[in-house]
């Protein structure tokens, strides 16, 4: 299975925590929706953006146990035929309190960027509202 941009079905907003991750977080949605890989127990969720700098965004990453808060800046090019390309780069990266990844998960490093760099594709530039068709995003960290 792969990636999906996806409404959070009820019975997961339980299973993830969802609504005491957003309490906790003092957020507010209509709509919670994330980009999921249902198989390989990853998502990623946006969480919100630096108004006053509106190319640094904020996301939770939950990778197989594992939630992480990751903060991106963006360079976004995107042309007429519906197709884009983000670079997306480090600004925070960890599972707590801005710390490093944990360290039984440091073996993991690569699978985790990678894993983090295809769910960053799928939710493309706006996630369940982006326009374009095709989308590439690429990693500088």
């Amino acid at each position: 299975m792969s990636f999906v941009n996806e409404v959070i079905a009820e019975e997961d907003l339980e299973k993830y925590a969802i609504l005491e991750i957003d309490h906790r977080l003092h957020m507010c949605h209509y709509e919670r929706w994330w980009i999921r890989d249902a198989q390989r127990d990853i998502y990623l969720r946006w969480i919100d953006t630096d108004w006053e700098h509106p190319n640094k965004n904020y996301f939770m990453f939950y990778w197989k146990g594992t939630l992480f808060h990751v903060a991106l800046s963006r360079d976004n090019r995107v042309t007429l035929l519906g197709e884009s390309e983000t670079t997306w780069k480090a600004w925070s990266f960890s599972s707590k309190d801005y710390l490093q990844i944990p360290i039984e998960l440091e073996p993991y490093r690569e699978e985790v960027t990678r894993d983090l760099k295809e769910a960053l594709t799928t939710f493309k530039d706006l996630g369940r509202y982006s326009v374009v068709r095709k989308h590439t995003a690429v990693m500088r960290f």
